[in-house]
Parts: structure tokens; sequence; C-alpha cells
């Protein structure tokens, strides 16, 4: 049996034709692949917020344990403060109080130098949010 031109380009339309069926299916598959990309980013970030939360729930506890053993009382211990004031926000994620003293904790799974000096930068605004 010969090829003929016509088979030659039957078979280049047949081979162009099955390429955009292709390029069809490799673009479904990257949006199905990017929507699950998101959804597995949201639960990663959900995780991170509920450890950030455990990890904060064992901060607490510990805090007001380490000053009572050392026989500086705590009056009050509160969790996820947040504070606003002329459309800034300060939060703490947990503050100590006694009488006399405040104690500002700010609970880290993994420590940064920015962390440090977000830290510090609030700090330095506490007083304004908190004068009491």
């Amino acid at each position: 049996m010969t090829t003929t031109a016509d088979d030659v380009w039957k078979l280049l339309a047949e081979l162009a034709e099955a390429q955009k069926e292709t390029e069809r299916i490799l673009k479904e598959q990257s949006l199905k692949t990017d929507r699950q990309i998101t959804r597995l980013s949201q639960e990663i970030g959900n995780l991170g917020g509920k450890w950030g939360r455990f990890v904060e729930n064992m901060v607490a506890p510990a805090c007001e344990t380490l000053f009572l053993n050392r026989q500086i009382p705590v009056h009050q211990v509160s969790q996820r403060v947040r504070k606003r004031l002329d459309g800034k926000t300060l939060e703490i994620d947990v503050l100590v109080t006694n009488e006399n003293h405040v104690l500002v904790v700010e609970v880290k799974s993994s420590l940064s130098v920015d962390d440090v000096k977000e830290l510090i930068k609030n700090l330095t605004e506490f007083r304004q949010f908190f004068p009491e």
C-alpha cells in the first residue's frame, strides 16, 4: 500500500486534533491542580493558626505557674488580647498582670529577627494602647 500526500495531510490533521484535545485536557487538569493547591494552602494556613493557639494554650498556664513558683502574684492571665486605637490594632498573645506589673508574652513556634523587631515596635506602643 502506497502512502499518498492526502494520507499524510489526513494524518497531520488528526495529529493537530489530538494535540488540541491534549491541550484542553492539560488546561483542565491545570485548573483542577490550581484549585487543589488553593484549598491545601488554606488548610495549611488554618492548621498554622490552630498550632499557634495550641502553643498559646500551653504557654499561658505555664506563665502563671512560673511566676507563682517565684512568689510573684498573678492576678490575671489573658490570651489573644486585642485593642484598637485610632485605626490601629495591637494584639498580645498572652498578657499577665498583677497590681504593679504587666508581662507581655509573644508566642512563636519559630522566631525570626523580624518577629523581635515587631515585638519591640509593639512594646513601644503598648502604653498608648493600654494606659491603665
